[in-house]
Parts: structure tokens; C-alpha cells; sequence
């Protein structure tokens, strides 16, 4: 099984948003971190080419800042 990190789950606007909002509730908290990460069952290994596409296909969401 291929286990690839994919981009940031919330945008800079959208982590502050909620991070605030859960500030309110747990006054400890000083960040938070959220990734799209992806689960791949492949029958045989894939090669280099067919890796590369696939993470291209999963390329999306938010850069790293």
C-alpha cells in the first residue's frame, strides 16, 4: 500500500477561522494542522512514470506556505 501526504486541508483564512473558534473552548490551544493524506492498494508496485502521474492527479488544495 502506497501512503502519499497531499496538500493542506484548509486554506490560511480558513485554519484562523477555526482556530479561533476552538480557542474559545480549549484556551491552551496555539495551533492547528491539517493534511489530505491518501491510501493507495495497488495490485503490483508502480513505476516511476505511473507513480509521478498519480501523484499529479492527486496534486490540489492549498500550497505550503
Amino acid at each position: 500500500m502506497l501512503i502519499l501526504e497531499g496538500s493542506r486541508a484548509f486554506s490560511d483564512f480558513n485554519k484562523n477561522k477555526l482556530l479561533t473558534s476552538l480557542q474559545k473552548s480549549l484556551s491552551g490551544l496555539v495551533d492547528i494542522h491539517a493534511r489530505y493524506w491518501h491510501f493507495v492498494k495497488t495490485n503490483d508496485d508502480l513505476s516511476e512514470t505511473e507513480l509521478n502521474q498519480l501523484k499529479e492527479l492527486l496534486h490540489y488544495g492549498e500550497e505550503d506556505n
